[in-house]
């Protein structure tokens, strides 16, 4: 049975998601994209891979589980990949230029596709983990090995010397596509389905407070690798466990538009990038710059002409099913 607590928070997650692709500046240079990057993707990870529970707990093939996945994810992301290619290289195109051939965003998804190639990558994992008879224990503890050694990677610049063609494709896979520093997450939502952990609210709401002031501190202190990475799986393993527990105990206030969000959170992050990609392309019609009130303006007009036009597809079998993945008791 779908649990609408965690439609509401994958709708709250959804809406920080759009956010922080709408401001202005790089994560690193704007305080509310540095907050908002802190923790909102590893929620919606490990609510993914709560979800996929119903999946894991079934003996399916890999023929099966690919079945159930084309037309939910594969295809729309695809779909996804292709329209963003095209619009992206509309340029090149029309001047005869050599634009980036479109394979190589399979491997370097287009900016926010990412999390679905990773989504992907993430069960799959977990189905051959499985099926190789490694316990979810056991699975929880390597994911959170690797999850970690892969950060630190990352922040140390330890892969700045593969130069080997091969190597980089794998390399660049694993960076920009599969994300292992996220994989934890999926498996740690999993397992607590599994396996409900249970802390004190006070314990819980006291580590997310520090959790929280470490990542404002880090904000004006960025050069301290070790206390990003603390920080990092301190503040969002907290946040997954408070947040779970009450998901699982007691119903929320209600909330149609959020639970909406939710449960179409997939087609709004494929598709929310356009209005914003199309608002950008009208400034540079206009000269190149404008106020950033009416930028702001524009893109806030065009999202809900998105979100509108995700209802309306919501509607339709084809466009829901093929556009924005949804079937009936997708759970």
């Amino acid at each position: 049975m779908r649990n609408p607590n965690f439609d509401f928070l994958k709708g709250f997650l959804i809406i920080l998601v759009v956010i922080g692709h709408l401001i202005h500046g790089h994560v690193e240079d704007n305080f509310t994209r540095w907050l908002i990057y802190g923790f909102h993707m590893p929620l919606f990870i490990a609510i993914s891979g709560y979800m996929f529970s119903s999946v894991y707990n079934r003996q399916v093939s890999f023929t099966e589980l690919f079945s159930k996945y084309k037309v939910r994810l594969i295809f729309p992301w695809l779909l996804a990949v292709l329209l963003y290619w095209l619009y992206i290289n509309y340029g090149d195109f029309k001047d005869g230029e050599q634009n980036q051939p479109i394979y190589i965003n399979l491997i370097r998804p287009y900016y926010h596709l990412w999390f679905v190639c990773g989504l992907l990558s993430w069960m799959f994992t977990t189905w051959f983990a499985k099926r190789l008879g490694l316990s979810l224990g056991k699975l929880f503890v390597i994911s959170a090995v690797v999850s970690v050694l892969w950060l630190v990677m990352m922040k140390y610049n330890l892969d700045s010397g593969v130069q080997q063609p091969v190597l980089k494709v794998i390399r660049d896979f694993f960076y920009y596509a599969y994300r292992p520093q996220h994989y934890v997450f999926f498996v740690g939502g999993l397992y607590l389905k599994e396996h409900p952990i249970t802390l004190s609210n006070k314990v819980c709401i006291s580590l997310i407070l520090v959790g929280f002031a470490g990542r404002v501190a880090l904000y004006y202190y960025q050069s301290q690798p070790v206390l990003f990475i603390l920080n990092y799986f301190e503040l969002n393993v907290a946040l997954v466990l408070f947040l779970f527990k009450k998901a699982m105990q007691q119903p929320w206030f209600n909330s149609k538009l959020l639970q909406w969000l939710g449960i179409n959170s997939f087609g709004v992050y494929l598709w929310h990038i356009i209005p914003l990609l199309t608002v950008h392309q009208i400034i540079y019609m206009m000269g190149g710059s404008c106020q950033l009130w009416l930028h702001y303006s524009m893109d806030a007009v065009l999202l809900c002409v998105t979100l509108g036009t995700i209802f309306l597809m919501s509607k339709n079998k084809f466009t829901s099913t093929y556009l924005i993945g949804m079937k009936k008791n997708n759970n």
